[in-house]
């Protein structure tokens, strides 16, 4: 059963599973140089295996049944047909992760991360913590799916994220930071520092660098949000196309 990390631990070989698991029981087929990981009879993903003949003869004492041939990966054919597939990717230092030779904007916030995309008919869901933190059309090719490297066959459709979004601001020296176009003014005992502030349809919610509630003021600006950290770029708005 994958644990409240998302981080699955078995025979000494750590797998990185993600939270939108958690509670949910999965099936690993272990040998020497393969782990393969399935979800209610949809396979996962395939790892190297770092397990030694040692750790499968105590993982065999423990309970584990003989494996049999190895469950079977995705056929090409399948994943290029318009079911819903999933990959996951890591979001990169400008907001984008790499699909298929497409730059996908995913958001500056997510930077590093690791997130999973949904691919439908023709739009392309955010999965972060198991919820859709973002959709965007997308259509690729039959070819260009089946070439999609650690592709799986998706599972249920996870809830939409309905959280408000939070950036980080830095406040001036006049205890003063703006938002959203919307000068906030948080107090000179927090000059200097970065805080949180939660973005709500008609109030913003400051919050410390422990989370903890610092004010809040009556939302006066309609902007959407451009920047997400208290340093660096925008979110772009079109992403450049790839070169090749």
């Amino acid at each position: 059963m994958i644990p409240a990390s998302g981080n699955l631990g078995v025979g000494g070989q750590q797998f990185w599973l993600g939270r939108h698991l958690v509670g949910q029981t999965i099936r690993l087929w272990m040998y020497s140089t393969t782990v393969h990981l399935s979800h209610e009879g949809h396979h996962l993903k395939t790892v190297p295996s770092r397990l030694t003949g040692i750790d499968l003869n105590r993982l065999r004492a423990q309970g584990a049944r003989p494996g049999g041939p190895p469950p079977a990966r995705p056929a090409a054919a399948h994943l290029a047909a318009g079911a819903p597939i999933e990959v996951d990717r890591t979001v990169n230092y400008s907001g984008c992760v790499s699909l298929a030779g497409v730059l996908i904007s995913v958001g500056a916030q997510w930077a590093g991360r690791r997130v999973t995309l949904r691919l439908e008919a023709q739009l392309a869901h955010v999965i972060i913590d198991g919820a859709v933190v973002r959709t965007m059309p997308l259509t690729l090719a039959p070819h260009q799916r089946a070439r999609l490297q650690r592709a799986r066959v998706a599972g249920p459709r996870p809830t939409v994220d309905r959280r408000p979004p939070r950036v980080q601001r830095r406040v001036s020296s006049r205890g003063t930071t703006q938002v959203i176009g919307q000068r906030v003014q948080v107090g000179l005992r927090h000059a200097g520092r970065v805080v949180t502030i939660e973005i709500h349809e008609t109030v913003l919610r400051v919050f410390d660098d422990h989370d903890e509630p610092i004010t809040t003021v009556p939302r006066t600006s309609s902007k959407e949000v451009k920047r997400h950290k208290a340093f660096g770029r925008r979110t772009p708005d079109h992403p450049p196309a790839s070169s090749g």
